[in-house]
Parts: structure tokens; C-alpha cells; sequence
């Protein structure tokens, strides 16, 4: 018996218990057919059998009445195919489909209706009726406690009969018609075993079932992978027909873990015809998602009755966009992190996947987000790269792959190469020796005329310079960087001396941190707001920060303490 243990059989001889008249031909197939009830799906025994245990032959509602495709003892001949029909009884029977006694057929044909039989057993069905192993020795399979609350577990000999028409015989009486299809369809008679049962009349039950989760689909792939989270709080609706043509319109919430069901359940008199229930079942999209399973967005559903009518996994995946900053600051300390400001302005680049999907500059605050992302990419920032500028960490950072609803940033910090000092441009603090340049053409130095010097005259500057400053009477650049000639050691010659440096790094082609037309709108900037002392701390530090062994050094900058 492979481990099972069949308690219920009735025989054909119980047409005769029954009072009942049925031709049959002799028949070609071996063994016998039996029907059988199922207490592990269906519920407690005098729920569905109405006589004895042992010989059950009056069944409670039609759910309730299996094909018994076992034990081998009395199991059918030869292996092969066969398929089931519910007839009502009188006369010849013919089990085929299109048969005026033939009360299957309403519901399906009887390829849906085709099993398989080897050693006398059930051993495969793969239609659309419930099928079950019958197996209660199984301790992790409990009996049930309420009618028609477990779940078919999908394993042979057991197929359930249902759904099928009501007879119109007087004393509820059925017949079970089992046919080898060795010889093709249709069949004959012979071809087939024939078993009767009874239905008592009363109260049936059916129920619908439908479950499935709501996940967080994290890389936005479209299935339900290890790691997904269930979300909680998530509506669902469901909509259309019932199993009796009413309409259902409910809407159903997740719970913990994402899951969500739905049961109805029906009470209804063996003369009443159950329909499919054809449903529609949707989420209800919350906003700042987007929807990624399934496709298309819902589930339709045709779902033929049953006593406990299952579809499981329907489920919802959805995502969140991701985000990707990058910043630029402007390091003030060498210590990336420390004190440092916001640069606007500065282009950086978004790819994905290694390849550059956009670029844009930063604002005023320094930064610049992409908004919108799909996760499921790796992706990275990269800032451009100046002349006269150093950066002080990676220009590129690539990111982890992006999760559902993750934000990524990252702050780039430069600082720029700095000039010379205005001591270095007065020729050094021992008057050259120490390897500074006189801010006359004494050299011949075509970087002279470049940066508005004319001949060899020191005192002798032309309008580009003058144009910063609006010069005094002098009329020269020795007047802003010799503190000696300044009157008032005041902020003006301050910003001046600090500028006239700036001016000249600029001009002579240093790779210096500002343009002469940038250097132009900030001193007119300082000069019309009064902020010349701020002026000197920003050029200042940029005319002494990194030691120049360049050309122009090795000795730049150099300190301009002795002026």
C-alpha cells in the first residue's frame, strides 16, 4: 500500500444496497473502481461520510466524493491512461463527453479528467481537480480541524470528482465511470469500471481562497529574491464574480511580512450550479514607487469552484528611485573634512555602469544630486579636472549597487596651486639672492609685457594693470607691494599687495588658482563692498600654500616678512 491507508471504499456492489439498476457491459478493464472520502482535506468523518467508515457509499455534499485510485489488490488493469466521468445512472452509460448522462462534462473535458495507472495505483494526474495523497500516518500532516481547511497536498492516489452537475435521479444517486483510453477516445462501455455513490441532499460548502506578498523588490529586477523585505500596509483590491455569479469588490491589507489573504466562503444546496469565479486583483500604488512585478501590473483570474478553491503567490513587487549626490569643497587646512568651503559652478559627472549619463555643475552650496535613479546599478561621481587646482582624494568614487531607495554622496576637496608670494615678486627678501624676480624687465623676460610691464621701468605700468586698481598718482605697481611707500598700512594696500602678486602668478602662466579676468571682477567686488580685508586673506593664502619648484623656485613663495 506504499505507506497508505485507504479507509473508505465502496464497491460496485453497493448498487445493489442502493436499490439501484445499472447495464454494463462485460468489461475489458481489470480490478475495480471505488470512491472514497477524504477527512485530511475535507474535514471531520460524519461531516462528509453520511454511513459507515468502512463502507462509505452516501457522501455529504458532491465536494466530498474522491476516485480511490488505490490499493493494487483491487486496482485497475492494464497501466496506462484513464479518465473519470460522474454519470447518472440508467440504461447503457456512456461516459464519453457530449453524453446526455454525462454530468462532467458541464465543467470540463475529459482530457482535463486524465490520469495515469501503474501497478493497479494512481501514480500521475496533472488536471485541474484537487489531488491528494490521503496520507494521514505523516506526523507533520494533522487532521483537520475544520471543514475543508487543508490544502490538497498535490500527491496520488486520491483525485477529487468535483466539479461535476446535479443528477436528476429522484434519490441523489451518481455513478463513477473509470475508462482506459488503451484503445483511443472515444470509448465503449466495456472500456470502463463503474461505481455508484450517493449524495444526501442538504446544505454544500465551497470556499475561495487567494494569498500572496508584497515585497520590496531591491534591485528593482522584477522577481522576488532572497533579501527582499515583506512591506506592511500595502492595500490590495480584488474585484469581479464570485462562485455564484455575485459581485465581489474588497480591498485587503499586508501585514507583517508583506503577506495578505482573502477567503469567502459559500453554504449552498446541491441543486444550486457554481460558476468559475473570474477576478481581478490589483495593488494600490503608493506614491514615490513604481511597480516591477507582475507584468502586466495585475492578476486575472478564472477560478472553477471547488471546496477550497487555492491561488497562491500572487504577489507585488515595487521600488523606490535612488538618489546620487556629489559636492566640491575648497579645502582651507590640507585636511579633507576640515575646514574647507563650498565651490558653485565645479562640473561633475553621473555614470552608471561606467558610462557618463549626464554631467552638471555644482550650486551654491556646493553640490549637485541626481534624483530619480533605478536601483539595480552601479553607480559613481567624478569631478572635472582644473588647471591649477589639486585634488586631494579620487576625482572618480564608485558606489555599491544601488538598493531600493538608497541615497549615495560624495564630497570631492581640492585646493588650488598656489603662487608666489609678493616677496618672491620684489626679488626675494635679500634683494635677489634668494632667487626672487624683480618686477622690472631686467632679464629681457617676455612674461614682462605679458603681465603689463612696459620697457625696463619698474615705475612704468601699462592700463591692463592699472585697470585693477584705478593707480594712484605713481602710477606704478612698486607702490602696492613696497609697504615702505604705503601711507596707511590700511586694507586697501593690503588686498593691493596681495592682488598685485595674484596678477602677476596669473599672467606669467603658473597654473594659478584664478584667471587676471576673475582676479578683475573679485577686487571690484571687494573694492565696491568694502570687503578688501577678506580679499587679502583669500589671495594671501593662495600665494603661499604649496612650495613651487618650478621655473619660478626653487625658493617660491618666499616669505615677505622683511617688507
Amino acid at each position: 500500500m506504499k505507506n497508505k491507508k485507504f479507509i473508505i471504499f465502496a464497491a460496485l456492489t453497493m448498487v445493489a444496497l442502493l436499490g439501484l439498476t445499472v447495464f454494463l457491459t462485460a468489461s475489458a478493464v481489470s480490478g475495480a473502481a471505488f470512491t472514497t472520502f477524504n477527512p485530511w482535506v475535507d474535514g471531520l468523518f460524519k461531516d462528509v461520510c453520511k454511513n459507515s467508515i468502512i463502507n462509505c457509499n452516501i457522501y455529504g455534499s458532491k465536494p466530498d466524493v474522491w476516485l480511490n485510485g488505490g490499493p493494487a489488490a483491487n486496482g485497475l488493469g492494464p497501466d496506462g491512461q484513464y479518465f473519470f466521468a460522474v454519470l447518472v445512472p440508467g440504461g447503457q452509460p456512456n461516459p464519453n463527453d457530449g453524453g446526455p448522462k454525462n454530468l462532467s462534462d458541464d465543467y470540463d473535458l475529459y482530457t482535463n479528467r486524465t490520469f495515469t495507472v501503474t501497478n493497479g495505483e494512481v501514480s500521475a494526474y496533472s488536471g485541474t481537480h484537487d489531488l491528494d495523497s490521503g496520507n494521514f500516518i505523516d506526523p507533520d500532516r494533522k487532521y483537520c480541524n475544520k471543514p475543508r481547511g487543508c490544502t490538497p497536498d498535490g500527491n496520488p492516489p486520491l483525485i477529487r470528482l468535483y466539479p461535476y452537475a446535479d443528477t436528476w435521479n429522484p434519490g441523489g444517486v451518481y455513478i463513477l465511470a473509470i475508462c482506459s483510453l488503451a484503445d483511443g477516445y472515444p470509448v465503449e462501455p466495456r472500456d470502463c469500471k463503474y461505481d455508484a455513490f450517493k449524495v444526501k441532499e442538504g446544505q454544500l460548502t465551497a470556499s475561495l481562497y487567494l494569498w500572496g506578498m508584497k515585497f520590496e523588490d531591491l534591485y528593482a529586477d522584477g522577481s522576488k529574491d532572497p533579501g527582499d523585505p515583506g512591506l506592511a500596509g500595502w492595500d490590495i483590491h480584488i474585484y469581479g464574480t464570485g462562485f455564484l455569479g455575485e459581485p465581489i469588490d474588497v480591498t485587503v491589507q499586508t501585514g507583517v511580512g508583506g503577506f495578505w489573504e482573502y477567503q469567502k466562503d459559500y453554504t449552498y444546496k446541491s441543486s444550486t450550479v457554481l460558476v468559475s469565479a473570474n477576478l481581478t486583483v490589483c495593488e494600490y500604488l503608493k506614491p514615490g514607487w513604481t511597480q516591477s512585478f507582475p507584468v502586466p501590473s495585475c492578476y486575472s483570474l478564472t477560478i472553477p469552484p471547488a471546496s477550497m478553491a487555492e491561488v497562491p503567490d500572487l504577489d507585488f513587487g515595487n521600488w523606490q528611485p535612488v538618489d546620487v549626490t556629489a559636492c566640491k569643497e575648497r579645502d582651507k587646512d590640507g585636511v579633507p573634512g576640515g575646514d574647507s568651503t563650498p565651490v558653485a559652478g565645479w562640473m561633475v559627472s553621473l555614470t552608471k555602469e561606467g558610462a557618463v549619463v549626464d554631467t552638471q555643475p555644482t550650486g551654491e552650496n556646493g553640490c549637485y544630486t541626481w534624483t530619480g535613479l533605478t536601483p539595480g546599478f552601479s553607480y559613481d561621481v567624478h569631478e572635472e579636472e582644473k588647471p591649477g587646482w589639486m585634488a586631494l582624494g579620487p576625482v572618480d568614487v564608485v558606489f555599491d549597487k544601488a538598493k531600493s531607495g538608497e541615497s549615495f554622496s560624495h564630497t570631492f576637496y581640492n585646493t588650488p596651486l598656489e603662487g608666489c608670494t609678493p616677496g618672491f615678486w620684489q626679488g626675494g627678501n635679500d634683494f635677489g639672492t634668494a632667487g626672487g624676480k624683480w618686477l622690472w624687465n631686467e632679464d629681457n623676460d617676455p612674461n614682462w609685457a605679458a603681465s603689463g610691464g612696459q620697457g625696463t621701468n619698474p615705475y612704468k605700468w601699462d592700463d591692463s594693470f592699472c585697470g585693477f586698481f584705478g593707480c594712484s598718482e605713481s602710477g606704478t605697481m612698486w607702490y602696492y607691494v613696497n609697504p615702505d611707500m604705503w601711507s596707511v598700512n590700511d586694507d586697501f594696500h593690503k588686498a593691493a599687495r596681495s592682488l598685485t602678486a595674484a596678477y602677476l602668478n596669473a599672467s606669467w602662466g603658473m597654473g594659478y588658482a584664478y584667471t587676471t579676468t576673475e582676479l578683475k571682477a573679485m577686487w571690484t567686488e571687494a573694492y565696491t563692498n568694502g570687503t578688501l580685508l577678506a580679499l587679502h586673506t583669500e589671495l594671501d593664502a593662495a600665494n603661499n600654500a604649496y612650495y613651487r619648484s618650478t621655473e619660478y623656485g626653487p625658493y617660491c613663495p618666499i616669505s615677505a616678512s622683511g617688507y
